[in-house]
């Protein structure tokens, strides 16, 4: 029988100061998967990068919510701010190269008002950045 996966559900004020909480959940989750350090550091910096995306963004009392899901030989992380100004993330900035380079695959949203609901009580848009960083194959 397979082991049932690991998802983490994670909400902070969207403030700098909750990043170090951030990594920490999402190492510790890499950890429990196998990731070597490298594989890690990786995830700590894309979290650092897209949560600084959102954090620019954010309007005064957001609530960041993180999502960390252990795959067998990796890590997706989601990281939502709400409510945020309409334009998220330009993708031709560094933070979004620096993304692109240490993950596997990223992706970028800002949910509409139907999924509002679920995030915010607030009729401003929710932004998401989703990211997947997996193993080196051995």
């Amino acid at each position: 029988m397979a082991p049932p996966e690991t998802v983490i559900h994670l909400q902070t004020p969207a403030s700098a100061q909750q990043l170090p909480v951030i990594r920490a959940v999402a190492s510790t989750v890499g950890m429990s998967v196998d990731l070597d350090l490298d594989v890690i550091s990786d995830i700590q910096l894309a979290i650092d990068e897209a949560c600084t995306q959102l954090l620019r963004r954010c309007i005064n009392g957001a609530v960041l919510h993180s999502t960390f899901e252990a795959l067998g030989n990796g890590l997706r992380v989601t990281v939502a701010a709400a409510p945020v100004r309409s334009s998220v993330v330009r993708d031709k900035s560094f933070g979004w190269d620096i993304l692109d380079t240490v993950t596997d695959s990223i992706e970028l949203n800002v949910l509409d008002s139907a999924v509002l609901a679920l995030w915010s009580s607030s009729d401003q848009p929710v932004g998401s950045i989703s990211f997947t960083k997996l193993a080196p194959k051995k």
